[in-house]
Parts: C-alpha cells; sequence; structure tokens
C-alpha cells in the first residue's frame, strides 16, 4: 500500500517535532501549508463527491483538542452492538471502500485525513487514571479510521508498547493493511495486550469494492506473521456482500484462512448496511458500482439487505467457519435483535470484535 498525499496541512506548534519533520521527508513533492485554526485547513472541490475524493489525498497533521480517549454507545434500537471504548489517533481512511461509512460521517465537512500527534506520557497516566478500578477494558483504535494504514506519524508500534506496559487495558487494532504494514509491529513490547483484527473479505469482493486495500492473501500472510509474534488475532468478515457466486466465494475466502493455520481467538460476521445519506454518496461517487442493485429493507435506523438475504448469508458463513473450527466464537456485527434472535445459540453478542 502506497500512501499519496498531496497536500499537507501542519498545526504550526508542531511543526518541529520530529515525527512531523519525517512525514515531510517521506513526502517531498506535496504542498505544506501551516494552520492555526481548522477553519484554515481548505480541501479542494466544488461538490461533496469531489471533496471526499480530495479528502484521500490531502493530510491533516494536528492534536486532539481534548482526550483520544472516547466512547462509542448505540442509539439505534433497530441494532444490536455493544458500548466499548475507542481511541482515535487517527480519523478518515487512505483506503477507498465503496461501502465505508466514513464517507457519511465527515462528508465535505472533514474529509481530509488527519493524523493526530499523541503526547504518550500523558495517554499512559489518563489511561491508568481513568481505567484504574474498571477490570480489564478493551479500547478500539479502529473505530473512525483504519489505524495501520493512516499511521503516518508512526503512533501504532508506541500505542503497542505503552499499552503492553498497563497491565488491565487492551489495544484492539483493526486493518485491511498487509504483511508490510504491520511488520513494524511484530518486534514491538505487546505484552499480550494489543488484538491485531483484520476486516476480510473474498478476494473478488476485495477487487471489486475495497479499493487501494490489501489482498486477501497478504492480509492473511500478516496475520500469520502478528499470530507468530504472539497477538491475539481476530476476524472481522464484513460486509458480506451478494453477488452471483458468493456461496463459492465465501467457502474460499474462509477456508483460506486455516489454510494459513491461524488460529482466530473470535470471528465477527456482518453484512453490507449503511445509513441513508451514505446510499446517495455511493451512487454519486460510485456510478458503476453494483453494491446498491440488491433489495434492501430499513431496520431502525439502517438500510440492509432483506432479512431472508442476510439470513442465508449468515447461515453459511457460520457453516463454513464450523467446517473448520467448532470452538470459535462467532458473533455478529450490528445486526437486528430479530437476527440475534434466530441465531441463538450460534453466536455470541457477547463475543463480537470490539468486546474484550
Amino acid at each position: 500500500m502506497t500512501r499519496r498525499f498531496e497536500v499537507i496541512y501542519i498545526r504550526k506548534e508542531l511543526e518541529s517535532k520530529p515525527e512531523v519533520r519525517d512525514v515531510l521527508d517521506s513526502y517531498p513533492e506535496a504542498i505544506v501549508k501551516s494552520f492555526t485554526h481548522m477553519t484554515e485547513v481548505v480541501v479542494q472541490g466544488n461538490s461533496m463527491t469531489e471533496k471526499i475524493e480530495s479528502g484521500k489525498t490531502t493530510l491533516v497533521i494536528t492534536s486532539r483538542s481534548g482526550s483520544i480517549v472516547d466512547r462509542f454507545v448505540n442509539d439505534d434500537s433497530g441494532t444490536v452492538c455493544p458500548a466499548f471504548y475507542k481511541l482515535v489517533p487517527s480519523t478518515n481512511c487512505v483506503y477507498d471502500c465503496e461501502y465505508c461509512f466514513l464517507q457519511s460521517t465527515y462528508r465535505a465537512v472533514r474529509p481530509y485525513v488527519c493524523a493526530y500527534v499523541i503526547d504518550f506520557d500523558g495517554l499512559g497516566k489518563t489511561l491508568r487514571q481513568m481505567f484504574a478500578s474498571d477490570g480489564k477494558v478493551l479500547l478500539n483504535a479502529g473505530e473512525m479510521s483504519d489505524p495501520i494504514a493512516c499511521d503516518v506519524l508512526a503512533n501504532i508500534p508506541q500505542l503497542v508498547t505503552l499499552f503492553g506496559e498497563i497491565e488491565n487495558v487492551r489495544l484492539l487494532l483493526l486493518t485491511k493493511s498487509g504483511f508490510a504494514e504491520i511488520e513494524p509491529l511484530l518486534d514491538a513490547s505487546h505484552g499480550g495486550n494489543t488484538v491485531l483484527v483484520w476486516s476480510v473479505n473474498c478476494q473478488e469482493m476485495i477487487a471489486q469494492y475495497e479499493h487501494g486495500t490489501a489482498s486477501l492473501e497478504d492480509r492473511l500472510r500478516a496475520g500469520r506473521a502478528a499470530q507468530d509474534a504472539g497477538y491475539e488475532v481476530r476476524f472481522r468478515l464484513d460486509p458480506m456482500i451478494v453477488s452471483p457466486n458468493w456461496r463459492d466465494a465465501y467457502e474460499r475466502a474462509i477456508s483460506a484462512i486455516y489454510a494459513q493455520a491461524i488460529s482466530p481467538s473470535r470471528i465477527t460476521i456482518g453484512s453490507f448496511r449503511m445509513l441513508t445519506p451514505l446510499k446517495h454518496i455511493i451512487a454519486k461517487r460510485f456510478p458503476d458500482s453494483t453494491l446498491l442493485s440488491h433489495p434492501l429493507e430499513k431496520t431502525g435506523k439502517r438500510l440492509r439487505y432483506e432479512q431472508p438475504v442476510r439470513e442465508q448469508l449468515y447461515g453459511r458463513a457460520i457453516e463454513l467457519v464450523r467446517n473448520h473450527d467448532n470452538n470459535v466464537p462467532i458473533a455478529l456485527c450490528k445486526e437486528s435483535p430479530e437476527l440475534h434472535e434466530i441465531f441463538k445459540g450460534q453466536v455470541d453478542r457477547r463475543r463480537c470484535n470490539c468486546q474484550i
């Protein structure tokens, strides 16, 4: 994966930071601008679609105005999603998946890739104080970006090391990246406190919808290397997407996981879903896409495949996983209460990707 930034904005007080200078050395041809207020950051484009696309090559380096630790609480009664803590080392993404919800989250307002300079000493104190009496907790760093793909400041190896020093706090990194991107983590002192999660799909869907991401083969190579380095490895088969040959395609994908002798600690599955604004963005940005060609229904706040289709997708995925592994916990991601009831006894909402 090669990141391509044409414009880089840097908050003025951060210009002398060594990690910032390293970024500038990596992009000698980029236009570099300094800023004091976020209102000075301008992404080129006359429409929301153009701004989203320009944002993929615009990098903003700044610091968080608040804590990089936050909490996600589900506000959609039509979706089962337990609350979880999140860590935000970056926002938006250099990858360009057609279905990505970040397109409608940031839209034309903040369409750029944003990387945060982190005060690691301060963060360590915050984590120790915040979770001193909470037992074990997990912080998801993959909710608002792909933290490994967007790690232009080389924050992630330092985060892994930091979390390795805090007994009761764990870090979760969710990515579509390959071996080259995770290689810096293989020698990090993780102390068993970092979970590496790969978002996987069948290669046909990766090629068609997940633009710029690592191939399935490369992701699985990275997953095996992480497992060999002592990391806990999980997989998220999400979103499953309907196609004429989806049954065979997902059989190949799941078989490929186990062919690498990877033993995931859990697998979470989900299917294509979106909030209504994203539907219009997909139609404008990817007019030839087949992503919107299948009937959708609204459950809660989200548009999804019709329930019988989702039942077939999940039933097939569970069957395929169980052909290889009878014990790995399986969960559904952001699904309806009705689907959880249908698959009761086969999936465990307490063991989904973002939970400890």
